[in-house]
Order: structure tokens, then C-alpha cells, then sequence
């Protein structure tokens, strides 16, 4: 696989990625297409890997610093703005 490394960052991939951190259960969609690639760009980016001894998917050092990272991204804020794009305190 060769995909870039950005290319398949979906709400998907970012589902299945935090299933495989908390979850040691199988994936409920396992079937579906989406789900079968977002396992397959997650594994050939060393962000997953199945555990050969419980057949279970697990986040790897990497995948739980990913994990880290996301949930320290703050909740988005709307604001107005001008053209210049200077915020406009109201």
C-alpha cells in the first residue's frame, strides 16, 4: 500500500482507531469496505496491530500517542470576522 499518509484520515479511520484503543471486542462494521480500509492505512502506518495471541487490534506506542494528540485538540469556536481576517470582538 502506498498510500500518502494524510490521504485516508476520515471521521472512519478515526472511529476505528479509537475502537482499537479502548475496545478489545471486534469491530461491529468489520465487513464493510470502509472499515476494512481504514484497518488496512492504520495497520501499514504502524498506528494499529492485531495481537497475535487474542486475535485482537490494539494501538501501538504510536497509535496511542495519535489517541493523546486528538484529544487534546480543542472544541472549535465560531467567530466574526473581516477581510482581512482580523477577529471582530463583539
Amino acid at each position: 500500500m502506498s498510500l500518502p499518509e494524510n490521504s485516508c484520515r476520515t471521521p472512519c479511520t478515526i472511529e476505528v482507531l479509537l475502537h482499537c484503543h479502548y475496545c478489545p471486542e471486534p469491530h461491529p462494521r468489520m465487513d464493510a469496505e470502509a472499515v476494512k480500509e481504514a484497518f488496512s492505512f492504520l495497520e501499514h502506518h504502524g498506528i494499529i496491530k492485531k495481537s497475535v495471541a487474542h486475535d485482537v487490534w490494539g494501538t501501538t506506542e504510536r497509535g496511542r500517542a495519535h489517541v493523546k494528540l486528538l484529544c487534546t485538540i480543542p472544541f472549535p469556536r465560531a467567530a466574526f470576522v473581516d477581510q482581512q481576517g482580523n477577529e471582530i470582538a463583539i
